[in-house]
C-alpha cells in the first residue's frame, strides 16, 4: 500500500489499491496520462529468471483476442533495488462471481447464461494451445457487462506450472505434477459450478456429501458436473461436450425458492440487477448516519471522554455503545427520491457495514463504509423497459424501512 500514488514506468499511476500480499499487488491505473479509462495493474515479485518466463508468457497471451477473456493492454518490469516485479495492465472488471456468491446462490438460470461465455473462452484457449488453470469464482468477471474470464495466470499447454502443484480445492488430483492440461480447467469448471448453484465448496465435503450435492443440482447442471468431477482425467468430459449437453437442455425455467428474486441474466448481465440495491441501500446508510446527529443522545455517556481524540487518530477498535433503547433500531427511516421505474428492478435487502467516529458531544464526525455488500463501483440501472427489468416488474416491491 505504500506505492500507492508512485508511477511506473512513468506511464501507469498506481492508483487505489485493490488488495494483494507480500509478493504480488494489484492497483488501479489509468491507461494513459490523456485517458481517463480505468484498468488495473498487477505487479508480482520474482526472480530474474521467473520474470523473463512470466513476461513471455504474458507477451503470449496479450496476442489472444476473445471477447470473454480478460484484455491485457501493456507488460513490463519494475526494479525496486535488487528486487523483480514483472508487471501486467489490464482490462478492471467491475464485479466478480464470488463477491455474489457470499450473498446468495445463482439462480439455474442465470448459471446456464453465465456457462456459455466461459465455455466459448476455454475453447478458444485450448484450441490455442493454453490453459486456464485458475477456474474459480473470483476469476469470472464482468467488464462492461460482458461476461469473462481472467487472463492474468494463464498458462501454455503441457508446460510445468508451480502454481497448480499448490493446495486448492479448485483443482483436480492430477494437478500436483505442476503440468497444465486442458483436463485440471474441465475438473475447476465442475467445482465452480456446484458452488455458483449452492454456495458450497466441495473441498470442504466428505464423498457422501458430495454425491448428495451432485444429485440435488437441477438439469443439466448434474450431470455435466458428475462428468467434470471423474477422478481420473480422461473420464471427463471436454469443454466441447459440456457445450452441447448445454445446447441440448431448454433454458431451466426457476426453481421455487420463496420470495427470492429472480435477477436473469443474458450473457452481459451477470450481475447488473443487483447494481441499484447496492447504490440505494449505500445512500441510506450515508442518510442514517448524518441523521444520527438529531439523536446525539442516544449515545451513552460512557462513551464521552473528557479530551477526544481527533477523528484521524482514532485507534480502529474504538466502540461505540448505545442505550439500549436505540441499539438494533432505525433512528430515522428515510429513502432516497428514487424514480418509480427504478423501485420496479429493486428487490431484497443489502447489509452495509459502517464505522463511525463520535466526538465528545455525540456528533458523527466521520464514516467510513466497512463492507459494502457488493463492490462500490455501480453500473446505471437497467432500463426498465428490457426483457429483464419487465420480467421482474410485477414482482417488484420496495425496500422495506431501514434496511441498511
Amino acid at each position: 500500500m505504500r506505492w500507492q500514488g508512485q508511477k511506473i514506468d512513468g506511464r501507469f499511476e498506481l492508483c487505489e489499491y485493490l488488495g494483494g500480499s507480500q509478493d504480488r499487488a494489484v492497483f488501479l491505473t489509468n491507461l494513459n496520462s490523456a485517458s481517463a479509462q480505468r484498468a488495473a495493474i498487477k505487479l508480482i515479485k520474482a526472480d530474474a529468471k521467473s520474470t523473463e518466463s512470466q513476461l513471455s508468457i504474458w507477451s503470449s497471451i496479450k496476442d489472444l483476442s476473445h471477447p470473454h477473456i480478460i484484455r491485457l493492454f501493456g507488460i513490463g518490469e519494475h526494479t525496486v533495488g535488487e528486487e523483480h516485479w514483472p508487471y501486467v495492465v489490464m482490462e478492471c472488471a467491475e464485479e466478480n462471481l464470488s463477491t455474489i456468491l457470499s450473498y446468495r446462490p445463482l439462480t439455474a438460470k442465470e448459471t446456464h447464461e453465465m456457462l456459455g461465455p466461459m465455455l466459448d473462452a476455454l475453447a478458444y484457449l485450448h484450441a490455442q494451445g493454453f490453459v486456464h488453470g485458475r477456474i474459480k469464482p473470483s476469476n469470472i468477471m464482468v467488464v462492461d457487462e460482458q461476461v469473462k474470464i481472467s487472463s492474468d495466470g494463464i498458462m501454455r499447454t503441457g508446460q510445468p506450472n508451480d502454481d497448480l502443484a499448490g493446495p486448492s480445492h479448485y483443482l483436480p488430483p492430477e494437478a500436483a505434477s505442476g503440468r497444465a492440461i486442458p483436463s485440471v480447467d474441465v475438473w475447476s469448471l465442475g467445482v465452480t459450478l456446484v458452488e455458483a448453484l449452492t454456495q458450497e465448496k466441495l473441498g470442504s465435503l466428505s464423498a457422501r456429501e458430495r454425491e448428495a450435492i451432485l444429485y440435488k443440482l437441477p438439469s443439466p447442471f448434474g450431470n455435466i458436473a458428475e462428468q467434470c468431477l471423474r477422478s481420473e482425467p480422461e473420464q471427463r468430459c471436454t469443454i466441447a461436450d459440456i457445450q452441447n449437453e448445454l445446447g441440448r437442455s431448454a433454458l431451466p425455467v426457476r426453481s421455487s425458492g420463496g420470495d427470492r428474486p429472480d435477477m436473469a441474466i443474458k450473457h452481459s448481465r451477470l450481475f447488473g440487477p443487483v447494481a441499484i440495491v447496492v447504490l440505494l441501500s449505500t445512500m441510506l446508510a450515508g442518510v442514517l448516519l448524518f441523521k444520527h446527529r438529531e439523536s446525539k443522545s442516544a449515545i451513552s455517556a460512557n462513551t464521552i471522554q473528557s479530551q477526544a481524540p481527533s477523528p484521524a487518530n482514532l485507534p480502529a477498535e474504538t466502540k461505540i455503545v448505545a442505550n439500549s433503547d436505540a441499539v438494533g433500531k432505525v433512528v430515522r427511516p428515510v429513502l432516497p427520491d428514487v424514480s418509480r421505474s427504478s423501485l420496479r428492478t429493486i428487490h431484497g435487502i443489502v447489509r452495509v457495514k459502517v464505522r463511525v467516529y463520535i466526538d465528545e458531544a455525540g456528533i458523527v464526525q466521520r464514516a467510513q463504509i466497512e463492507s459494502p455488500g457488493f463492490p462500490q463501483r455501480i453500473r446505471p440501472a437497467p432500463n426498465p423497459t428490457s426483457r429483464i427489468a419487465g420480467r421482474c416488474a410485477h414482482r417488484a416491491r420496495r425496500l422495506p424501512h431501514g434496511c441498511a
